[in-house]
């Protein structure tokens, strides 16, 4: 069973993008692909919770993570809200977009605070390419909340690759999502810390479902690393298991 942690639906206001890529959309690209499950959260420039609410209602194939901006008003209670009441699985953080560091304790800690209470992993944008997220911030709040699974989106990229995989050796609860990372690097990264610290991801809809699973393919190269790195690590983390 492949499952991804890193989609999104919603109406984007990229002018390189169509007005709207919807459940549907995504749906039927998972159907071509053999992908069973999405984890899905918003455009970062489009905000929308309810949608994603509304866009995953009714759907087993869909889960929806809550993204938020730590800066805002009463985040822990709109979070609280929705892991609680509307039911989402989980936190999306982007510190590039909404200029915050993850590792600021006084707006950032309450939204861990709450994803320890509910049990449920955070992806946050690990893309190396600002100040914001650097691994460092990444490794801290890891070791500041053993209990929460952190998922370093992007897995650092080309330049911080290898600092993420050391970072990721010593801290159980920190993951790399494997988005613009190479075969090559996931490769060597799997022989280093293991292939239960991997977690596939597509970003679509940028990314292409087929050409990311081939990439796995390359990178993974025993069975059974594959089959955690495609979906098993991630429905553990997401209490998937039997369902």
């Amino acid at each position: 069973m492949i499952l991804d942690m890193h989609a999104h639906v919603g109406r984007p206001n990229y002018s390189y993008r169509a007005a709207e890529f919807t459940n549907d959309d995504l749906a039927a690209r998972m159907k071509q692909a053999g992908v069973s499950k999405c984890v899905v959260f918003s455009f970062y420039d489009a905000r929308d919770n309810a949608y994603i609410a509304e866009a995953c209602r009714g759907r087993d194939d869909l889960i929806p993570f809550a993204f938020i901006n730590p800066k805002e008003r009463d985040t822990r209670e709109q979070l609280e809200r929705m892991l609680g009441k509307e039911r989402f699985r989980g936190l999306k953080l982007h510190p590039f977009a909404d200029g915050y560091h993850l590792n600021n304790f006084k707006i950032v800690d309450p939204l861990f605070e709450v994803c320890q209470q509910y049990g449920v992993p955070i992806i946050c944008h690990g893309l190396a390419d600002n100040a914001y997220n650097t691994v460092y911030a990444f490794a801290e709040m890891a070791d500041r909340f053993p209990k929460v699974n952190l998922v370093m989106a992007h897995g650092g990229f080309m330049w911080a690759r290898k600092e993420a995989v050391r970072a990721s050796k010593v801290r159980p609860n920190l993951f790399i999502e494997t988005t613009c990372l190479y075969p090559d690097g996931i490769a060597e990264g799997i022989e280093e810390i293991g292939a239960e610290k991997y977690i596939f991801g597509s970003d679509a809809p940028w990314g292409d479902f087929e050409v990311d699973i081939l990439k796995i393919k390359k990178a993974a190269r025993r069975d059974k690393d594959l089959e955690m790195v495609l979906g098993g690590n991630l429905a553990r983390l997401l209490r998937l298991e039997g369902r």
